[in-house]
């Protein structure tokens, strides 16, 4: 008796799907052979059956899983969802599969709500449980249907266990935006791994001691200051005003300026203790990685949050060598990602703050 084919998928920003490939060929050679590919997803075919507890795990993927297949009708979707929940506890992630670097619109976001709703009220109409509403635990079934730009698409049905390499929101999209007083695109990609860490409530950061390195021109720091956060910038550019003036009474949250290069850094210009360490430094990881190891050293940081950049095919190549010249010094556990507002970046995020 044949066994049926398996698929997994993957989403990934807009203009990674090649790398995206790339590096599932390295890491799953001869387990996964291309299948389909569309702007921001990509899915491989299983030359055998995948392993108990199967995982993707790649830098440049987003949301990913094992795939149940293309549905147009809503109704024979939830049919099927109750055939593999058989009465477990199940999440219901429903998502675009197009995302803007700055973000998913309020509007798009209303128009997976509604999906999701239906969907919910057949499931509870063929007399299934409710989705869990809450964050996902390690292990929790999560199913996700993935919305295409035209009406007329099929819904893409996938399922995964959630796990540390997984991100706990629907398509790893943190409903967010780029706010109009944001300094720069960096406090979007800051709240985005921020979200990815389980670090993004409103005072997670409160009494946290940052040292940022590349802060200028302050969209990052003004999203750290946001979570409470004392916030240390490091650069010879010019910070924005609202950022140095920054003072929240209730967290103590307060900016200062460090005008310089961070190699001219000494430990007299720096705090006696630093507990989260941030680099997005327009410098190669080659270049980078030498003075955060200094740093973590000196430091010893409980959590590192690292905008790395990627500018050329060589570096974008050569990721798992790189994350591997971090893991020598930098605290565990170490993960990356490509967020969404990301362009040709990868996010590390190292270590963690305990009972934050």
């Amino acid at each position: 008796m044949s066994v049926p084919a398996q698929f997994v998928y993957s989403t990934c920003r807009e203009g990674s799907e090649r790398l995206l490939k790339a590096e599932v060929a390295r890491r799953h050679e001869g387990l996964l052979t291309p299948a389909f590919m569309r702007p921001q997803f990509v899915t491989w075919k299983a030359t055998r059956i995948l392993p108990p507890g199967f995982e993707l795990g790649c830098v440049f993927g987003r949301a990913s899983g094992t795939s149940v297949g293309l549905f147009p009708e809503e109704k024979a979707l939830v049919q099927k969802l109750g055939e593999i929940a058989d009465g477990r506890p199940y999440h219901l992630h429903v998502f675009p599969r197009d995302c803007h670097e700055d973000g998913v619109s309020t509007l798009q976001w209303a128009d997976m709500d509604a999906i999701r709703a239906r969907l919910v009220g057949l499931a509870l109409g063929a007399g299934l449980s409710a989705p869990t509403e809450s964050r996902p635990n390690r292990g929790d079934l999560i199913f996700d249907v993935m919305v295409g730009d035209k009406a007329t698409e099929p819904l893409f049905f996938g399922r995964h266990l959630h796990s540390a390499s997984h991100h706990p929101l629907a398509g790893g999209l943190p409903r967010l935006e780029l706010p109009l007083e944001a300094p720069s695109r960096a406090w979007l990609k800051m709240e985005q791994a921020l979200a990815w860490s389980g670090l993004d409530g409103k005072q997670s950061l409160q009494g946290q001691v940052v040292l940022e390195l590349g802060s200028a021109p302050g969209g990052a720091s003004y999203s750290l200051l946001q979570h409470g956060a004392q916030v240390y910038g490091v650069d010879t550019g010019v910070m924005d005003p609202d950022v140095l003036g920054f003072h929240d009474a209730t967290t103590g949250a307060r900016f200062q300026h460090l005008r310089m290069a961070v190699g001219t850094l000494a430990p007299h210009h720096l705090p006696p203790e630093v507990d989260v360490l941030v680099s997005d430094m327009n410098l190669a990881p080659g270049v980078v990685i030498p003075y955060l190891e200094n740093l973590c050293r000196r430091h010893r940081p409980a959590l590192l949050i690292l905008t790395l950049k990627m500018t050329d095919e060589r570096l974008e190549s050569k990721v798992g060598e790189i994350l591997g010249s971090l893991r020598r010094f930098v605290p565990t556990p170490l993960k990356a990602t490509q967020l969404p507002a990301n362009r040709r970046e990868v996010c590390v995020v190292a270590g963690g703050l305990g009972a934050v």
